[in-house]
């Protein structure tokens, strides 16, 4: 950014994006480069049972069962090396890692957004669990 009026416009913008996530009931959880938290929305914290103050900063895959828990950094590497998109732009039934340690099924969409020349990844996960007990439970019947 080159002037103070620039750094405002961003900062108004920023601060609309949060309103939204933060009232949206889909989970939005943003990553940088690295798979650091920068943002973990209010219905993320209702889904996985965290508080943004408890994955801000931290690795995303803290909410990753195995084996993504301990591939994903590496994911991420690959995806830096060979722009390869796998996961990103790309709605992908997927396991969340609760605060409890319990399993969620979530719906998974991951958009990257390049500013400055840095990727952010966001992603949307809703949550599939009753739609999953549903189709378990006519399976059996």
């Amino acid at each position: 950014m080159t002037d103070v009026s620039e750094l405002i416009a961003y900062e108004e913008i920023s601060k609309g994006v949060n309103t939204v996530t933060d009232l949206s009931t889909t989970a939005v959880i943003v990553i940088d480069g690295n798979g650091i938290v920068s943002k973990f929305s209010r219905a993320a914290e209702n889904l996985l049972k965290y508080k943004a103050a408890e994955v801000l900063g931290c690795n995303v895959n803290k909410l990753m069962p195995e084996p993504h828990h301990s591939n994903h950094d590496n994911y991420l590497a690959v995806y830096r090396r060979t722009g390869i998109k796998k996961v990103i732009d790309s709605s992908l039934n997927v396991e969340a890692l609760s605060k409890e340690g319990t399993i969620v099924p979530v719906m998974l969409r991951v958009v990257e957004v390049v500013t400055n020349g840095q990727s952010i990844f966001i992603g949307f996960a809703i949550d599939c669990s009753d739609f999953y007990q549903a189709e378990q439970a006519c399976a059996r019947n």
